[in-house]
């Protein structure tokens, strides 16, 4: 059911004019959520699941790389990091921050060597402001991404723990 659900909103990401970002955001959920009621093993099946289905089946590449490659990846690789108690919370934060770095710049270079897309670029070089004020605007979306992707995954999940309960037959993990 949630790699239904990621593959809903990834046809959205990939069929609607607007809200594309919106609804490939909104696909990682699925696989956090599947993580956190079954376990770690179960997020990666909807994730991998949900992203060998995208690239066979949706024709929006792009939106399916993005979600490849950061959004549908990131939630796991947070929750990874969340159900480590022993970390200090700078600890968390400095790990989830390199992640998302390497994840960005690797969605980066697919963005620039496959799908040919064209970022601030003047004589050939990236205006030295440009990219400082790309990767700080980077860093503020993310910090609101982190957050925002913890609240609305624990509201989701405490209303939905009795169905994850008895469909999974156990208790799950929890944030």
């Amino acid at each position: 059911m949630l790699t239904a659900l990621a593959m809903v909103l990834l046809a959205a990401s990939s069929l609607l004019p607007s809200g594309r970002i919106v609804a490939v955001v909104l696909a990682g959920v699925p696989a956090l959520l599947g993580a956190i009621a079954n376990g770690g093993k179960s997020g990666i099946g909807i994730y991998a699941a949900s992203a060998l289905l995208g690239f066979l089946i949706l024709p929006g590449k792009a939106m399916v790389s993005a979600y490849l490659l950061l959004f549908g990846l990131y939630p796991l690789v947070q929750y990874g990091v969340e159900i480590r108690k022993w970390q200090k919370n700078w600890m968390k934060l400095g790990t989830k921050l390199l992640a998302f770095m390497a994840m960005l710049a690797a969605l980066g270079a697919v963005a620039l060597l496959v799908f040919n897309v064209n970022f601030a670029i003047t004589e050939g070089r990236l205006i030295p402001a440009v990219a400082a004020g790309l990767v700080c605007t980077s860093l503020i979306l993310f910090l609101i991404y982190d957050r925002g992707l913890i609240v609305v995954v624990n509201i989701i999940y405490r209303h939905m723990k009795p169905l994850f309960d008895n469909v999974m037959g156990r208790k799950g993990n929890g944030l």
